[in-house]
């Protein structure tokens, strides 16, 4: 079975990188979402960030997930607590629940996966005919 680490950070990089395209260019909002210019811009990085751990080693991506997925999870928890105050910028619910899911779907497959990323066949070897 091939590993999902590669293909779910290439998704959340691409998604993540036009979304912050997109809240840079239709600020306030974009769909319920709120997007200022700061989270457009870390939203942008982000995205950037998993298309370059897609580029260069399975290992950068399975990074790329989890620690995505601990920061989401992080941005969440204070968002929540705090009714939506990050200090540097505001987040609504749909924030928050958006920042819930893509936490426990990065954490869930980065974590999950193990080895290098490739299928290895395995080769049965032969036994004597006795």
């Amino acid at each position: 079975m091939t590993s999902s680490v590669k293909p779910l950070t290439w998704i959340v990089g691409a998604l993540l990188t036009l979304a912050g395209f997109a809240g840079l260019v239709w600020q306030p909002a974009l769909l319920t979402l709120r997007m200022d210019t700061v989270l457009s811009l870390f939203t942008l990085i982000v995205g950037l960030l998993g298309i370059w751990a897609v580029a260069t080693e399975y290992a950068y991506a399975k990074i790329y997930l989890v620690s995505f997925g601990i920061i989401y999870a992080v941005i969440a928890v204070i968002g929540w607590i705090n009714k939506g105050n990050l200090y540097v910028t505001t987040v609504n619910t749909p924030d928050t629940i958006l920042h819930i899911v893509l936490a426990v779907v990065l954490l869930v497959v980065g974590l999950s996966s193990s080895g290098s990323g490739s299928a290895t066949p395995v080769i049965p070897e032969e036994t004597p005919i006795a």
